[in-house]
């Protein structure tokens, strides 16, 4: 028979990390008639310590992870306290994965567990040599002195299991517990009890490295944190008794467990605070909680909420909105990216939710939280109105006066007139997004310009007309916009001259009012004098110096294309300073030509 008890201690030191220590004893009955046994019938474990930390966290909806490096130290036999010579690191990984979503009513878990320890309790069994006396009895004495410290090799660690608990009244709840552990062996085992029973012993009894074995249990919880679990082992595989104490084929247990929160309210969802069976024969395992990392339904008087926030018009998620309790402890949270969170635990009856986000409305629920159970919640957020964004246009002559005109916002189809308002300009609220603001005057060019409108923001816009000149410079022709004059640049630059300029306004209000010239070419040629490629690069630049000028006036840039070519296509021959007058121009081409509106 084996009776263990232990007291351990856990902070929490954030959001996503523990530390604990724990201190256990055991005692051991063995009944065995030996007239010359090296074991005492009654072996007593008093000491043995466990500390170490837990980092956790929440990686999916439903999936909690942590990583528990420790440290096991376990007491020497009679004395008090730890042997730390024994001390023994390890770590575990485990998870844990909450199905109560996907099985409604059922408060189902399953946790999983892989880990290694690299155990060095061996070590405390000196006395034991076996060098002297009745070598068979020395060798049962170290295999039962094995089972009752639960001495046992470094090895590697796996488990599954599955908890669930159901309210049975207010204040209790029951639920099954079921466990599945594997271990495997990572080194040679005890040399003093192979040499001691290998004459006798086959090499497959002293030297299985594989323990297996399962537990069946049933766990009481009460409303004062104390639970009781009943229930039984079964061993399915047994280490060679080189490698580690047997594993017992049915053994019955009993255990009874008090958690004490010493700072009520202040430990976070995601702390583990239930406790679980150590292996077989074991009282210094490190720690024993819970695999998952994830709080039990220990006190039935409380309940969680799990909610979506989402939008009201689509039904999405909305992530990164604020969830806050108005009257309650709890702090307020924000959405994951599927705009879920979970919250409490929370006193049963009603409670109040509060979601916000700025571009949304607040919305206010109400819902009740069941004992033991997780109220299930949607808000969902209207959308705000936009605020109105709006343009402000002053209209100029060039003597900086303001002048009448008529203003119109254009986007696609879509039309907003801009009227003029009692400060002298033009005021005109419209919706966000980019518009194409343009401005006609009688006697004055057309101009056109670009207008990105913000929510909440008025955006402000200086125009300056230049007057309609008496004899027009460029007029419309079947296949070419023609020019009466050329445009004339600094010599060997792409520097417009303020002649050319003004010539270039009248091609802007030109394309301005015929929107039906879609298409145009902007077309760069020099004279033969100089390098070819100098040539080429110039007409280029010069091609691309327009089409800059025309945007900047209003111009469509998707109705422009610059190109360059350089001497290869002359007017005349290059013979006289006049002919190459005449081939150093600029053409405006129309390539794409639609109907003209009405």
């Amino acid at each position: 028979g084996q009776l263990v008890g232990g007291l351990q201690l856990d902070a929490t030191l954030g959001r996503h990390v523990e530390a604990w220590i724990g201190i256990g004893a055991g005692s051991n009955q063995n009944d065995r008639n030996a007239a010359y046994r090296e074991d005492p019938a009654l072996i007593t474990s008093l000491g043995d310590l466990g500390f170490g930390v837990k980092l956790h966290g929440q990686v999916l909806r439903d999936v909690h992870l942590a990583l528990r490096p420790y440290l096991s130290v376990s007491s020497a036999g009679g004395d008090l306290g730890a042997d730390f010579s024994s001390t023994s690191p390890g770590v575990d990984l485990l998870a844990s994965i909450d199905l109560s979503r996907l099985v409604p009513h059922v408060p189902l878990r399953l946790h999983f567990l892989i880990g290694y320890l690299q155990d060095r309790s061996s070590s405390l069994l000196t006395d034991l040599t076996c060098h002297g006396g009745t070598t068979y009895d020395c060798a049962y004495s170290r295999i039962v002195t094995t089972a009752a410290y639960g001495i046992r090799q470094p090895r590697l660690r796996m488990g599954l299991g599955a908890d669930a608990a159901f309210a049975l009244s207010r204040y209790l709840a029951l639920g099954p517990i079921f466990e599945y552990h594997l271990e495997a062996v990572a080194s040679s085992g005890d040399d003093v009890l192979r040499n001691a029973l290998s004459p006798k012993v086959s090499a497959g009894i002293l030297d299985g490295r594989v323990a297996q074995w399962m537990t069946f249990a049933a766990r009481l919880h009460t409303a004062a944190n104390l639970t009781l679990d009943i229930g039984f082992l079964a061993g399915l595989s047994s280490p060679g008794f080189a490698m580690g104490s047997p594993v017992p084929q049915v053994a019955g247990y009993g255990a009874l467990t008090w958690t004490v929160d010493l700072l009520p309210g202040r430990i976070p969802a995601g702390s583990a605070t239930a406790t679980t069976l150590p292996p077989p024969g074991n009282v210094s395992e490190a720690p024993t909680e819970t695999w998952s990392g994830t709080t039990p339904v220990l006190a039935v008087r409380e309940g969680r909420v799990h909610g979506i926030v989402r939008d009201r018009r689509t039904s999405l998620g909305v992530p990164g909105a604020m969830v806050r309790f108005p009257g309650r402890r709890a702090n307020a949270l924000l959405t994951d990216d599927l705009g879920e969170f979970d919250a409490g635990p929370f006193p049963a009856g009603p409670l109040v939710l509060l979601a916000s986000r700025p571009e949304y409305e607040d919305h206010r629920v109400e819902t009740t939280v069941a004992p033991g159970q997780t109220a299930q919640v949607n808000l969902y957020l209207p959308a705000r109105a936009p605020a109105p964004s709006s343009v402000r246009a002053d209209i100029l002559n060039e003597k900086g006066l303001p002048i009448p005109a008529t203003v119109t916002l254009l986007h696609g189809d879509r039309r907003v007139d801009v009227p003029p308002d009692i400060a002298g300009g033009f005021l005109a609220d419209a919706p966000a997004g980019e518009w194409n603001l343009r401005v006609d005057s009688d006697g004055y060019l057309a101009r056109e310009q670009q207008v990105a409108l913000t929510s909440g923001v008025q955006e402000r816009v200086q125009l300056v007309l230049r007057h309609r000149p008496l004899l027009p410079s460029v007029r419309l022709g079947d296949d070419f916009i023609l020019l009466k004059g050329t445009l004339v640049f600094e010599p060997g630059t792409a520097v417009l001259t303020p002649q050319s300029s003004a010539l270039l306004d009248e091609v802007a209000d030109l394309l301005i009012l015929h929107p039906e010239l879609r298409r145009v070419r902007i077309e760069g040629h020099t004279d033969n004098v100089g390098k070819p490629q100098v040539n080429q690069e110039l007409s280029e630049e010069r091609a691309r110096a327009v089409r800059t000028y025309l945007t900047k006036l209003g111009v469509s840039p998707d109705r422009l294309i610059a190109e360059g070519f350089g001497a290869s296509q002359p007017m005349a021959p290059n013979l006289t300073p006049q002919n190459r007058l005449k081939n150093r121009r600029v053409v405006f081409k129309i390539l794409d030509r639609g109907p003209k509106a009405r």
